[in-house]
């Protein structure tokens, strides 16, 4: 999960502000959202506290929809960020309602299970823009 929320604040600084932002002035910006993300869970596991793992989630997550307001969009399609941060809402909602989904669901499916399908179609829709979108020219 934590590599999930951590490439897609990575794509939404590059997207936003810039490549060269990312692998220019800060060229191992994705090795340390990763290295953070990853901290927090070993952090969470010997001190069994959850509280940097949930900074390394909110803080970076509440962040985006301030670069997409804040930077002109540099591509078609932008409207695709937002279903993916969508989908990422929806998915740590299904995780805060985890038993809930269980019991309705018969013990078939988990508010966990469904947390892992959101998160990676939250990554599929960045993909999908990303593969299908288009370079806006600003002579326009």
């Amino acid at each position: 999960m934590t590599i999930s929320f951590m490439s897609i604040q990575f794509i939404l600084l590059t997207e936003t502000v810039g490549p060269e932002f990312a692998f220019d002035r800060l060229p191992n910006l994705l090795l340390c959202l990763i290295l953070t993300g990853f901290s927090s869970v070993v952090y969470w596991s010997l001190f069994d506290d959850l509280t940097f793992y949930k900074m390394v989630q909110f803080v970076p997550q509440m962040l985006c929809p301030f670069l997409l307001i804040a930077f002109p969009p540099k591509y078609t399609m932008r409207e695709y960020y937002v279903y993916g941060l969508m989908f990422y809402a929806l998915a740590k909602v299904v995780e805060n309602k985890d038993k809930v989904i269980y019991k309705l669901t018969g013990n078939a499916v988990s508010g966990h299970t469904l947390k892992h399908l959101f998160a990676a179609l939250a990554l599929y829709t960045f993909y999908f823009q990303m593969k299908n979108r288009h370079k806006i020219n600003d002579e326009e």
